[in-house]
């Protein structure tokens, strides 16, 4: 299956270095799968939207001090209500 769309994030490793990474967003009838290739790793997570799934997947990388470089992996980032298109969008607070 190929992905909906993909985007690309820094990373920050150790405090220090940064690399590139690109998030894979597949949409399925009921869920939402992330997918993270970074290097020669790769992180995924399935859940209702993906602002949970990235959720899911920074939880999993801050465990080995890797930190995405995005206002989505702010602590200060919660999701909003999906607008009247359906659109599911971040708040930054």
């Amino acid at each position: 299956m190929n992905p909906q769309s993909t985007h690309s994030v820094k990373f920050m490793i150790d405090g220090k270095e940064s690399i590139q990474g690109d998030f894979q967003l597949f949409k399925n009838v009921d869920s939402r799968r992330l997918v993270l290739v970074l290097s020669d790793d790769s992180y995924s997570a399935e859940a209702d939207d993906y602002f949970e799934a990235l959720c899911k997947i920074r939880k999993t990388l801050e465990a080995k001090s890797i930190f995405p470089l995005c206002y989505g992996a702010s602590r200060n980032v919660y999701r909003s209500t999906p607008d009247v298109i359906g659109t599911e969008r971040a708040l930054l607070t």
